[in-house]
Formats: structure tokens, sequence, C-alpha cells
């Protein structure tokens, strides 16, 4: 089987369905083979569902071979991150405690996934709790483009397994970055929803008023197409959003000239990577050709919610998973901490956090009123040789995290997109940032960029 078919897009994938040129279950198996071959070295997933995953297929093969085609993600290779209830197999959330915790009822995202037509075919590796540490006896994923460079934090397994082609799309979740991080790292698109735009049913809370699901896949029209089945209010969630769904492939390739992109300069380039400010600048030029106009911005100032932004996910934290502390389980070190942190916060801190945030939310929806998107790193960085510490000081982020938290805390939609390598050969990328449940204006942007330009195309050469 030529390699490129496991990095077909959805549309070459069903095209390929229509013809009878593969079924369901020859593309499942082609897929479990390459991820025998190399997941042994890049450790992205934490388990296979290959028993569920092949009876769906086989069902799906009889609706291929009729010409039934009942939904954009019938058939498609999926994978998701080990927060996500599934039926039958555990959630260890990337903890040993949790390797036994075998879950009820399917999260609301694996539910509409099932009825989608698509075929999860196994679960993510990820750090403990999703917050920052592999801990010792879970796998710890490898960045196909290196295997000594790091591969960002939380949804590392997603965006390890969508660049290396071991899943068409990957299930990711992001409460301080965690699908940017990784996206830049790895090469790949990743999307942040507006908060509530997702169900959180059935996820595994690390901070839930900054918990946000979205998709990680290697171009931003088979995220939209995600999109499509993952939106929309759930019952059973509490933050779930009443806004209504919309097709996101509808309006994806409407001309975008005239679209408003807002930039700041000092706010792109101070602290960040020169690589990086550098191929911001071309894809805003770049973009600009193709009839966007550029509006120079002022962010809102970071500084007194990023440095300790820690101490929020802390207290949420500890308020969601206390008796783990109680009970004196399997934890790391770090993921520990975070809880003891969060059981001795300051109520006055917290709260004056809490004032900082509302305030860099409503000063970041004025900015909305002039444009459409906002264009700004979404790491200062790209991915650090693992000698060095690319996370730095825990109750010091604030350098680090300020394209990342502050988007988490007010809940805006966002895109993380390829755009060139360094000199080392690792992924640049650029995020865009738009209103609240406008991710239709980040698809339709997005998609343009990607047609015009071929950086998500790149596939890394794994060695084995």
């Amino acid at each position: 089987m030529n390699s490129d078919w496991y990095y077909k897009s959805i549309s070459e994938i069903h095209n390929d369905y229509r013809n009878l040129n593969i079924l369901p279950t020859e593309l499942i198996s082609h897929f479990y083979n390459r991820i025998e071959k190399l997941d042994p070295i890049l450790s992205s997933y934490i388990c296979l569902t290959k028993d569920d995953a092949y009876k769906e297929a086989k069902v799906i093969d009889n609706y291929v071979k009729g010409g039934k085609f009942l939904s954009p993600l019938m058939g498609i290779p999926i994978a998701i991150k080990d927060i996500c209830d599934l039926e039958g197999y555990p959630s260890t959330g990337g903890s040993n405690w949790r390797r036994e915790f075998f879950p009820r009822e399917n999260s609301t995202i694996v539910t509409k996934l099932k009825e989608s037509g698509a075929i999860i075919i196994g679960k993510l590796a990820l750090t403990e709790g999703a917050f920052i540490e592999h801990v010792s006896g879970m796998p710890e994923p490898k960045n196909p483009w290196n295997l000594e460079y790091t591969t960002g934090v939380s949804s590392s397994g997603a965006a390890v397994a969508v660049a290396a082609g071991l899943c068409t799309l990957a299930i990711g979740s992001d409460t301080g970055g965690s699908i940017r991080y990784p996206s830049i790292c790895c090469g790949v698109t990743g999307v942040k929803p507006t908060f509530g735009r997702v169900s959180t049913y059935g996820i595994m809370p690390l901070a839930p008023s900054l918990d946000h699901i979205g998709p990680i896949g290697r171009n931003v029209r088979d995220c939209a197409a995600l999109m499509n089945i993952i939106s929309g209010h759930d019952p059973k969630d509490p933050n779930s959003s009443f806004v209504d769904i919309r097709n996101f492939l509808s309006t994806i390739d409407l001309d975008i000239k005239g679209l408003k992109i807002g930039y700041d300069p000092e706010y792109n380039e101070i602290g960040v990577e020169k690589e990086i400010f550098e191929a911001i600048n071309k894809a805003m030029l770049f973009l600009s050709d193709l009839g966007v106009d550029l509006i120079q911005v002022k962010i809102p100032n970071t500084k007194n919610i990023t440095p300790n932004f820690t101490d929020l996910v802390s207290a949420e934290a500890y308020s969601e998973h206390k008796n783990l502390l109680i009970k004196d389980v399997d934890l790391g070190k770090v993921y520990k901490q975070l809880l003891v942190n969060g059981s001795e916060l300051n109520n006055e801190s917290y709260v004056q956090l809490l004032k900082y945030s509302r305030e860099f939310s409503n000063q970041l929806s004025d900015i909305f009123n002039s444009v459409d998107l906002i264009i700004c790193p979404p790491w200062p960085t790209a991915a650090l040789h693992k000698k060095i510490d690319s996370l730095g000081d825990l109750n010091d982020q604030g350098d680090l995290l300020r394209f990342t938290v502050p988007y988490n805390i007010s809940g805006n939609p966002t895109i993380t997109l390829p755009s060139g390598f360094n000199e080392e050969g690792m992924p640049l990328a650029f995020q865009l940032i738009s209103q609240h449940f406008k991710e239709d204006r980040l698809f339709q942007v997005s998609n343009t960029y990607q047609l015009n330009t071929s950086w998500h195309l790149k596939k890394p050469a794994i060695k084995y």
C-alpha cells in the first residue's frame, strides 16, 4: 500500500471508497499495520481498539459497497486522547493509578463520533491529568520530525499520531495550550474551539472553566468536518453552549477579500524565536496578497493573568480531584504538587485572578469590534531539544503562556497552522484567533492559506 494513503484527506479517502479502491476494513488494517511498525518508536498510543474498530468497519463496508455515505466522517480512522471515556476501555488520563478505571458509558464526543460512522482506532498518550508531566510507566510520545525534540504537552500523542500518519484525525484537549503547543511541535493543524462549543461530558477534567476539546488534523477542511460532528449543545454538560451548530464546510471556500486581521508587532516579536516571528510576518503578507486587510492593534496586557495561571488550574483541579490526595494514590510529582497547591491557595488570590481574567476578556472583546481575526504565535518557540527545559518555572509562566492561556481564559476559538521550518528542520506555525463562535471565519481564512501553500502537506521522514 502506498504510504500516501496514511496522509490522505477525508475527501480523498471517501473518493477511494466510492470507487471501491479500498474498503474501510482494509484501510483500518493498513493503519494498524503502520501503528504496529512505527508506534514502538513514537509511543503515541496508550491502547488500540482493534476488536470494536473492525466490527464497526465491517458494517460500514456494506454501506460503501452500496454507495451510501451517511456522514462526512463515515469510515474515517480517528484516535482520541485518553481522557475521553470509551466504554470497554480504560481512561487512564496518562496516570498509572487509572489503568483499571473503566467508564460505564461513552463520553458525548465518542457517542457523536460513533453515530457519524467514524471509526475510533485507539486512545492516545498524554501527560498525567492532562497537565505537563509524562510519568514513568506511561508512554511518552516522540516527535516524528526528530526523536530528540519535544512534542508539546498533554495532547502530545494526538499531534504525533496525526503527523506520523497513524490516524487521519485526532481529538485533543486544551486547558492552557495543549492543542496549540503540540501542533507547532509536530507540524499539524490544531483547533481550540469556543469554550462550550464542544461537550466535555465524559472527559476527565483538569480545570473545567478552562478545558476545551478540539480536533487535530493535517488540514483545515478535515478539522472543520470533524467540528461539524462534535459541536452542539449537550444537556449533560453544564458549560455547554446553546449556540446553533453551523455547517463549517458550507462557508469554508468563501472569498476572504476584505476580512480584517489584527496584529500587534510588539506582542508578536518580543521574547519570540526569530524564525517564528519572521514566518508570521511572511504569512501576514501572503494573506494580504490574498485580499485581507492587515490592521495594527494592541493586545491587552497579559501580565496579570499568565504568570500565576497555574493557580487557577490548581484551584479547579483540586476541587475536581481532592480525593486523590486523601486516598494518597500513585501520582507523579508534578500533578500531585498541582493538587497540593490548589488545596493551599489563598481565596483572595484566586478572586483577584478571576478579576484580572474578566478585565482581559472585556478588553479583547473590544478589539474584535474593529477586526475579524487576530494573528500571533501559538508558542514563543518551535519544538526544542529535550535537553532544554522548555517549560521553565511553573510558578512564573508569564512569557511562555501569553499566546495560549489568555484565550483559554477568554474562551475565544483559535487555530494553529503550519507555516514553515526552522534551520533545525522543526516545524513553525502561526495562530489565528476570532470572536466567540466565529470558527467559520477561522476555517475560511485558514483554508485559503492552505490552498495556496504546502507546509501542511510536508511529511516527516520517520526512521525505523
